[in-house]
């Protein structure tokens, strides 16, 4: 259960630090989403909507333009490719860094190897969604921005998207059977 408990922590911290470098660089925001299927929670905060859903294994910020490319004002596509590449790799550094800060500095101080597993857990985790597979914020990187470069906007973004499905139902399926695995432990 703290596994889990922690899952859902290092995922809202995440979305978060996407969050954070989205509005710092004035992108309009859609929604919050913490988890995947249909919304059980519903709030609003500061006039963005968040949905919090049963599987609580993920988590996104649908951020206005990313989805079709189209630009508009405050659209993410309307950013400096430095830009596209900061909001992508948010998420993943702030798990990367409270891993390594577990590791490195509560382990030490307390010798509790649940910190340990918890600081690695956080690491891998952003390591694992920096791989430039479609659905994980890697391949928002690769995937998306070569994509629209090579194929152009319209059959880029296409086939990004069907690639990005299939890659993510798989994603769901590992990621169930793992937390099951790590739950019967």
């Amino acid at each position: 259960m703290t596994i889990f408990l922690f899952l859902i922590v290092n995922i809202i911290i995440h979305e978060l630090s996407h969050l954070y470098f989205c509005l710092k660089f004035k992108c309009k925001i859609n929604s919050i989403c913490i988890g995947f299927g249909k919304p059980i929670f519903k709030f609003t905060f500061k006039q963005i909507p968040v949905y919090i859903t049963p599987i609580l294994i993920g988590g996104y910020v649908s951020v206005k333009g990313e989805e079709k490319y189209k630009p508009g004002k405050h659209a993410i596509c309307n950013l400096r490719l430095s830009q596209k590449i900061i909001i992508g790799i948010a998420g993943c550094m702030s798990n990367i860094i409270l891993g390594l800060i577990m590791i490195w500095t509560i382990y030490i101080l307390t010798n509790n190897y649940n910190i340990l597993l918890l600081g690695y857990l956080s690491l891998f985790l952003g390591i694992m969604n920096l791989l430039p597979i479609p659905s994980l914020d890697g391949g928002f990187i690769t995937w998306y921005l070569l994509f629209i470069k090579i194929l152009g906007k319209k059959r880029g973004i296409k086939i990004y998207n069907v690639i990005s499905k299939v890659c993510f139902s798989l994603l769901i399926v590992i990621s169930v059977i793992s937390i099951i695995y790590l739950c019967l432990k």
